[in-house]
């Protein structure tokens, strides 16, 4: 495995859509400020814009259903992400009608487990195809999530990493709203995660992840 190229996320361009018919679903888990909109000059390179951008690529988008909380012990904590009425109100003001907005049961409090929700709906739905949107420096943890929901479910598809251009120096909050530095600064954070939640068991393997994308995605490590 080519981990040096794996990990190398500053120099990876933006993934292309693939050359195939319409996708069943887009799935964007949740992002807290500034990770998600887009830029400072209003330059259409957020997560949501993306999905915009690219309506007739797929039938449906889907959005975490939560409000962007969790309660413990009768107290509620907020993940830093906005909650699905924004998210959904501002993807719909891009056209997209309401009907091909979906939400997820909502159970999922991080990225994995917010996966698990979608891959849950597309299982039940039959889905087979799509895609999942992140920022550039998330695609490692975010795929090898993705893998790892794929196993729990018993649902596996072709699911597509797509992101938007990525700004570097923009400040923004990490994972669940809690840090906030410029987004280059998170590359690190990401791989100590990546590290961390594969020894949990919460993600696949590098091993696995390399194997995906050269016999289902055809991308060539």
């Amino acid at each position: 495995m080519n981990l040096e190229k794996l990990f190398n996320v500053r120099n990876l361009q933006h993934w292309q859509w693939p050359e195939q018919s319409k996708l069943d679903a887009v799935f964007i888990p949740g992002r807290a400020e500034g990770n998600w909109e887009d830029s400072y000059g209003g330059s259409n390179d957020g997560l949501l814009s993306l999905a915009g951008d690219h309506n007739d690529l797929y039938r449906y988008i889907v959005i975490p259903g939560s409000d962007g909380s969790y309660s413990i012990s009768g107290r509620r904590f907020p993940t830093g992400y906005p909650g699905w009425r924004e998210w959904k109100e501002n993807i719909c003001r891009q056209g997209i009608p309401e009907h091909r907005v979906l939400l997820t049961l909502g159970h999922g409090l991080n990225t994995r487990t917010e996966t698990d929700d979608f891959v849950s709906l597309a299982k039940g739905k039959g889905w087979t195809s799509g895609a999942v949107f992140m920022n550039q420096h998330e695609t490692l943890r975010v795929m090898l999530g993705v893998l790892k929901s794929f196993e729990i479910a018993g649902h596996r598809m072709k699911i597509y990493p797509v992101t938007p251009r990525a700004e570097w120096d923009r400040v923004i909050y990490g994972s669940q709203g809690q840090k906030q530095m410029p987004r280059a600064l998170h590359i690190l954070e990401e791989f100590s995660r990546v590290v961390t939640y594969q020894k949990k068991g919460d993600l696949a393997s590098f091993e696995e992840l390399e194997t995906y994308y050269k016999e289902v995605l055809a991308v060539d490590w």
